[in-house]
């Protein structure tokens, strides 16, 4: 019978336990085995057992690291920055290690320390603070993504997403300053952290990215009781302006010269950009039961808006775009295209909390010599055509964009007639489809 010491995660493919009011965990990979719960149990219960007799065996904490801490819980009581004695306590906790270390060496560390002994004797015999739980940025901002994780285990969250808010809190945090209460965000603090972000120099997208993602952070820790919402959270002040970076598609000569080029599986992925407008991530998506081969179509959502419930979209294939399908595309499984080894071109994914991400079309693009056009200018080379030929309604539904507003979602239906003679017409424009 099998027997489990620890608790397993699957989709994040590792063991967790909790001991003592400590989180510990360890990866599959990380154990050198199986990444699975059958494979891996073994490792992860011997793995704990010498864990838990480190954890068990540990020696009591030395009185001067405790003093530390009280002072340290003073000044974050006060909302204080507690950043400099968690440095000494680090160096406390190390030096405190050493068998040979005479007590008098640590006694004299917690006395250089300002104000006096006397001032903080005095200080936390009046005041003496309550044990409180832990509401620093640190902690709270990793309970947060934890959440977020939780969300991309469910498919419920990108992995993008995910990292782009991960990284996002990384900076906030450090500019607030790790070990600071998250009550220290106030009105004052988060108007100035609008500042430092317009200030920071970085694009307009990323800039909406940050004050987005911490605003959310801010949001949940007040839903948590952690804190007061700011009031000016949402104040329409803290605008940002807009990125004038210029798409600049493709001429007609340009993309087909980078198409005759390609070979194999890439010049399918190409003529898939450049027929429906297909993504690198939407190519690697692509089900065998979304192709309809009777029709010579591609129904399918784009992989980005599936989540929004957005329309389906019936992209009408050029004959060379359909042969190489019908050359490459799988009839059965998950996905219809895959690589020569059996692997999704595109793989995103979190390991030990960060981001991970293979886009193997890429890899296979620049290998091929071909990288100095980016290939997302195909597809904005088709989006261009189209709109410029049969107006944005029809660039729009190529594109696979999702509803701009209530009349989209409710009431105006795709015209499907229109995209197939966008489509044609695309197709007569490149040379993949000849005219009558």
């Amino acid at each position: 019978m099998r027997r489990t010491l620890m608790t397993w995660q699957g989709g994040r493919r590792r063991w967790r336990k909790w001991y003592k009011g400590v989180l510990y965990q360890v990866t599959a990979a990380d154990l050198g085995c199986e990444e699975t719960k059958d494979g891996s149990y073994q490792k992860a219960n011997a793995w704990w057992l010498a864990k838990k007799a480190e954890v068990d065996g540990r020696r009591p904490v030395h009185p001067v690291v405790a003093e530390m801490q009280q002072r340290k819980d003073w000044l974050i009581s006060k909302g204080l920055d507690p950043s400099a004695y968690s440095a000494w306590m680090k160096e406390a906790e190390s030096m405190a290690q050493s068998d040979d270390l005479h007590p008098s060496i640590l006694n004299s560390l917690l006395d250089s320390l300002s104000p006096s002994p006397e001032v903080w004797r005095d200080r936390l015999s009046r005041d003496k603070p309550e044990t409180q739980p832990d509401i620093s940025l640190k902690t709270q901002t990793r309970n947060y993504l934890d959440l977020l994780q939780a969300r991309v285990d469910a498919d419920n969250l990108s992995v993008g997403e995910y990292d782009m808010a991960r990284l996002c809190l990384g900076v906030f945090s450090e500019w607030i300053g790790p070990e600071m209460p998250v009550t220290n965000i106030t009105e004052e603090r988060w108007q100035n952290w609008y500042k430092t972000i317009i200030d920071s120099g970085i694009s307009v997208r990323y800039q909406k990215h940050r004050l987005r993602h911490s605003r959310n952070f801010v949001v949940w820790a007040v839903g948590m009781k952690l804190m007061t919402q700011p009031a000016n959270l949402y104040s329409r002040l803290f605008k940002f302006g807009t990125d004038h970076k210029e798409v600049i598609p493709l001429k007609v000569g340009e993309a087909l010269a980078v198409i005759e080029k390609a070979r194999g599986q890439l010049k399918l992925h190409l003529m898939l950009m450049i027929n429906c407008g297909f993504t690198q991530k939407d190519i690697s998506d692509l089900r065998p039961e979304e192709i309809v081969w009777e029709e010579g179509r591609i129904d399918r959502r784009r992989s980005k808006t599936k989540k929004l419930k957005t329309p389906y979209v019936a992209w009408k294939l050029w004959q060379p775009t359909l042969d190489l399908l019908k050359q490459y595309a799988r009839t059965t499984g998950d996905h219809a295209l895959l690589t020569e080894s059996g692997r999704t071109w595109v793989r995103d994914e979190i390991k030990n909390g960060k981001r991970s991400k293979t886009d193997s079309i890429k890899s296979l693009y620049v290998n091929a010599g071909l990288a100095r056009t980016q290939l997302k200018r195909f597809r904005s080379t088709g989006a261009s055509m189209i709109k410029k030929e049969f107006g944005a309604e029809a660039s729009d539904h190529w594109l696979g964009h999702g509803p701009k507003n209530i009349s989209d979602r409710s009431y105006w239906a795709k015209d499907q007639e229109r995209l197939d003679s966008a489509v044609a017409w695309l197709g007569e424009q490149l040379g993949f489809v000849s005219k009558d």
